[in-house]
This record gives structure tokens, C-alpha cells and sequence, in this order.
């Protein structure tokens, strides 16, 4: 009887073990998933600025398809996650910040349009577009770092910034 007690509180201690680990696993996929996708929104951004003094949009388009391709298997590595409990909230969370990304990045593919004979209402209605997707991002970016906070402090995990 004393064995079978043993066995089971030690089962009992694997059997948490491994799920703790299942949590972590899963923050540290999310994250990595994250950075992924602000790395490739960053390139993008990068090339973009540089093109919209010059009016020099050519591989904008190119940029723009590569990003939103990085993106969209960003998500389907996201959606194959085994989500732990209470998990669904900071995988919907993750899921919803790449989309903003990817609409950003679709308006700013949205400048190869322009031309140097383009009026200066049509840039301006672009920057005001881009911009737009912009701040949705910026704020859909502090949301997932609440809904993460919470996971982490649901599960006790320590992250670090």
C-alpha cells in the first residue's frame, strides 16, 4: 500500500512537471512566433521608408508578398499549437496581432499605385491609411503583452522582458 502511494504522488509529480513544461512550450512558441513576424513587419517597414521619399516603389510589391507568406505561416504554426488550459485567449490574442500586422503591410503595399505624377491627396490618403494600421497594431501589441502577463501569472511563469 505504501508503494502504491509513492508511485502515484511521484506520477503525480511527473504528470506536473510535464505540463508545466507544456506551458512554457507554448509561451516560448507564441514569443518566438511574435518575433518572427515583428522582424519581417520591420523589413518591410524598413524598405518602405526608404522608398517613399524616392517615389521608387518597385520592390515594395515583392517585400510585401514575402511578408504577408512569413505571416501567414507564422499563423498556421500558431493554429497547430496543442493549447494548454486557458491557453485560447493568448493564442486567439497572438493570432489577432499578426493579422494587424499583415493589414499593415498590405497598406503599405498599397503604395506601388503611386507615381511622380500621383496627386498629393492620393499619398497623403495612403500615409493616413498606413497609419491607421499602424496605431491598430501598436495597440493590438499592447494587448497581447496583458494577455500574456495574465497567462504567465495564471500558470506561474516568469517571463522575462
Amino acid at each position: 500500500m505504501k508503494k502504491l502511494f509513492l508511485f502515484m504522488c511521484a506520477f503525480c509529480l511527473l504528470f506536473a512537471a510535464c505540463d508545466k513544461r507544456q506551458e512554457i512550450a507554448y509561451n516560448d512558441s507564441i514569443v518566438e512566433s511574435q518575433q518572427v513576424v515583428v522582424d519581417e513587419y520591420i523589413r518591410f517597414n524598413l524598405q518602405l521608408s526608404h522608398a517613399i521619399p524616392t517615389l521608387s516603389f518597385d520592390s515594395i510589391r515583392i517585400q510585401a508578398d514575402r511578408s504577408m507568406s512569413v505571416i501567414e505561416q507564422e499563423i498556421a504554426k500558431i493554429d497547430t499549437l496543442q493549447t494548454p488550459e486557458n491557453g485560447e485567449k493568448f493564442r486567439e490574442s497572438a493570432i489577432t496581432l499578426f493579422q494587424s500586422i499583415k493589414e499593415l503591410v498590405n497598406a503599405g503595399g498599397e503604395f506601388v499605385v503611386l507615381t511622380e505624377k500621383s496627386p498629393q491627396d492620393s499619398v497623403n490618403m495612403l500615409i493616413e491609411k498606413y497609419n491607421e494600421k499602424s496605431e491598430d497594431y501598436k495597440f493590438k501589441n499592447s494587448e497581447i503583452q496583458k494577455v500574456q502577463q495574465n497567462y504567465a501569472q495564471e500558470k506561474k511563469i516568469q517571463i522575462l522582458d
